[in-house]
């Protein structure tokens, strides 16, 4: 059953995941701002360099604290950090009911199996049970520990949308890997599980009737179009850089099923000023939420980073503060579209690659950003 409010949704969220507690000033308790993590997801990592990398997490969080400490303590900045290495129980049935949906059953247990029989041959060996067990492809790569980081990653992203729809308010799932180009049965460019349109069939199950889906990662989705391409109930849009990976979604406009995908191309070089913004608020958006036509229940965004200016990865030239600068025209299209009523709100982390620099222009950088702005807008 669905909590009914944000006391009760963080109570059971509370004996499934060790929370920590907060001895803090009346001042800086709830409402909160949720933002999931899973401090465990180190257990999945290459055996080389690799830009997908545990680091990604630890600089977000490192930067968080230091926020925290900044502000007072635990819950003086508007968020709460909740760690979900121990997630289980019906939170976790429920997160891979929706991968089942999004891939299949026998998707699904094939990473399981494959990840869990190499761990008891290691075992088996007298060897430590955490190993590499090899590359997918030449991007993607498992290790012994892998599908137990997916599954607590795919339980934050649905545990944002049930903090979200109950509270009505904004959660965060600052997880790894990212997911959305993992397709109905292909895993690929870093992806295995399809996080997003994973958490839209959750948010269909648990009350929402329309989701929008808003990409924002430097490149194109395909995984996450090809899937909610035949759901009647779902929108996706992406603004993406063109040619780059996966090279899919080139050609702007309206495609899908029911006329539910829209690809929003940038080319290298855009900037905020020079064209992201326009693409952002009259293209992007309007497609998202439009009173009178499509009215979501719920928003989910694919919050990639990898088109910061510093990311090796692409060549899109965005700034931190343009990350909470969306957050910002997300909420007021929203707030305008929705007559007032905002929708609940779910980001969840897709790429991001540059982790800090000594200007501030990194994956840090930008999720503090965001996060600012989520607080603002959601928390008040």
């Amino acid at each position: 059953m669905r909590p009914t409010s944000a006391v009760s949704w963080f109570l059971i969220l509370a004996r499934s995941v060790r929370v920590r507690p907060l001895s803090v000033p009346a001042a800086c308790r709830p409402p909160l701002l949720p933002i999931l993590y899973d401090s465990s997801n180190a257990l999945h990592r290459s055996i080389e360099y690799h830009p997908e990398q545990p680091n990604r997490i630890a600089v977000c969080i490192d930067a968080l604290r230091r926020r925290e400490q900044e502000a007072g303590g635990a819950g003086c900045a508007g968020f709460d950090l909740v760690d979900m290495v121990s997630v289980g129980g019906e939170e976790l049935s429920a997160a891979r009911a929706a991968l089942t949906k999004v891939h299949s059953d026998e998707y699904v247990a094939r990473f399981e199996e494959k990840c869990g029989r190499s761990r008891e041959a290691r075992i088996a060996e007298g060897r430590p049970p955490l190993g590499f067990v090899g590359n997918i492809d030449e991007d993607t790569y498992l290790t012994t520990e892998s599908f137990g980081v997916f599954m607590r990653a795919a339980t934050s992203w649905t545990g944002a949308v049930d903090a979200a729809m109950t509270d009505g308010g904004a959660a965060l799932a600052l997880v790894r890997p990212p997911g959305h180009h993992a397709t109905r049965t292909l895993a690929n460019g870093f992806c295995v599980f399809n996080f997003a349109a994973a958490s839209a069939v959750h948010a269909l199950a648990t009350g929402g009737r329309r989701v929008s889906i808003l990409d924002w990662d430097v490149h194109y989705g395909q995984g996450t179009a090809k899937i909610v391409g035949e759901m009647e109930g779902v929108r996706y849009t992406s603004l993406h850089q063109v040619p780059a990976f996966p090279y899919e979604g080139e050609d702007p406009g309206v495609s899908g099923s029911h006329n539910n995908l829209l690809s929003v191309p940038v080319q290298a070089g855009t900037t905020w000023e020079s064209g992201y913004s326009d693409a952002y608020e009259n293209v992007a958006l309007p497609f998202l939420s439009s009173a009178g036509e499509w009215v979501p229940d719920v928003v989910i965004v694919s919050a990639g980073y990898d088109g910061l200016e510093s990311d090796e990865l692409a060549s899109v030239s965005l700034a931190p503060a343009d990350y909470g600068t969306m957050v910002r025209k997300l909420h007021e299209h929203l707030e305008r579209e929705h007559d007032g009523s905002v929708p609940p709100v779910v980001l969840g982390l897709e790429g991001g690659y540059q982790l800090r620099t000594d200007d501030g222009r990194g994956l840090d950088a930008a999720v503090m950003e965001t996060v600012a702005s989520l607080v603002d807008c959601f928390v008040g």
